[in-house]
């Protein structure tokens, strides 16, 4: 499945990316950049996946893959949240000019908002679709409905012929 191998990809480089900051505890500045550029690759990734699962859902696709592949969005977009609250705590612990500590900080709160943003949506989908519809008791139902003597009423059969000689009326 594509959109599997596309959110494999954004959660491995997302792992290997916190895998690799969370140990450390002070940036020097050249490595405190190179993280913010990280983040803008990571951010950009994200993106696509998001553009990925809206193009899934424009299209349709059938419910049990759906769901599979907003639960590995859902995940995914955690696990995104998650790095970019590491990296903003190691990037404020970093020796950077105070004006550009504060604009890479302000950068990876944004991101991570984006991504709790993306998150909470695909959450509330995979939420709706994994909701079972309500029983609606027939009794609740309005009495008189379905009757043959409604205006518009066709027979299945009148309908099947009138398709399949081509004739629309």
């Amino acid at each position: 499945m594509p959109q599997t191998l596309a959110s494999d990809m954004v959660r491995k480089s997302l792992e290997v990316f916190l895998e690799r900051i969370e140990g450390q505890d002070t940036l020097p500045p050249d490595e405190a950049r190179e993280l913010l550029a990280s983040c803008e690759i990571a951010t950009a990734a994200l993106e696509r996946l998001w553009e990925l699962v809206q193009g899934v859902l424009d299209r349709g696709l059938e419910g049990r893959r759906l769901g599979f592949l907003l639960k590995e969005s859902v995940d995914v977009f955690a696990l995104a949240i998650k790095a970019f609250d590491v990296a903003r705590a190691r990037v404020e612990a970093a020796d950077l000019p105070p004006e550009e500590g504060a604009q890479a900080v302000s950068l990876l709160e944004r991101s991570g908002r984006r991504a709790a943003t993306r998150q909470a949506e695909l959450a509330h989908l995979l939420q709706w679709l994994e909701t079972p519809p309500r029983e609606v008791p027939p009794s609740s139902l309005p009495a008189g409905r379905g009757g043959q003597k409604v205006e518009g009423y066709v027979r299945l059969e009148d309908l099947a012929a009138r398709l399949i000689s081509g004739n629309e009326k």
